[in-house]
């Protein structure tokens, strides 16, 4: 998956992440059917922590984008 992440920017990582995926389910870039990348692969692939992917997840998952 292809996000656009800046640690310049004042929106903390996880929000950019969550914010990205949002944009892409709401756009149908991603489809209901077209489950995420985990949270260590994406983790891994964007160089962030674990942590971070995580609250990005669960913050989509409170906003019923996603489930678990």
């Amino acid at each position: 998956m292809i996000l656009n992440l800046s640690e310049l920017s004042d929106e903390p990582l996880h929000a950019q992440i969550s914010r990205q995926i949002r944009a892409k389910i709401l756009s149908t870039d991603l489809t209901g059917n077209e489950p995420l990348p985990s949270i260590r692969s994406l983790a891994r692939e964007q160089r962030v922590s674990v942590i971070t992917v995580q609250r990005a997840y669960d913050d989509l998952e409170r906003e019923g984008l996603v489930q678990s």
